[in-house]
């Protein structure tokens, strides 16, 4: 649909080709504040005003390209990083960050912060996952699936 007609919806789809931002998902009460944990503060916090879960968003100063002939180093350093972020904020490790809350509803409730960072700034507060380590991690629930019965389906 047209932008102006998709901005209407509670929800919005972003980080398609290119990742501007890495989004957590925190299902539990009081997740709006789950950055206090780690005291990286985010670019824009949604929550639901009736259970308190949110969505917590990373603005990057440079996106990361996902297209077909992107570079994978980057690509792999992004994901490493929003996997350390899921663990160290405790976020669903199963959300992919494909569709998010739409900071222009009034559905949610909106805290913005003028704050924008390197993947290499935000390294400095979590522990960065690779794709083979101890924690499921992928594009969503179906590569996580992939990658860890990948090793025994192909011996």
């Amino acid at each position: 649909m047209k932008q102006d007609e998709a901005l209407k919806h509670s929800h919005v789809s972003l980080n398609q080709i290119l990742r501007h931002y890495i989004v957590l998902d925190i299902d539990y009460a009081g997740g709006a504040l789950a950055y206090e944990e780690i005291g990286l503060e985010p670019t824009i916090i949604i929550s639901n005003p009736w259970n308190a879960h949110a969505h917590l968003f990373f603005e990057l100063k440079s996106p990361v390209a996902f297209s077909e002939n992107a570079r994978t180093k980057p690509q792999d350093f992004y994901r490493a990083v929003n996997r350390g972020m899921i663990a160290a904020m405790g976020a669903d490790p199963c959300y992919a960050g494909f569709i998010a809350k739409n900071p222009l509803s009034d559905r949610w409730r909106v805290t913005c912060c003028d704050v924008r960072y390197d993947l290499g700034d935000i390294i400095e507060y979590c522990d960065p996952i690779d794709l083979l380590g101890n924690a499921l991690a992928g594009e969503g629930r179906n590569s996580d699936l992939f990658n860890q019965v990948r090793f025994w389906a192909y011996r």
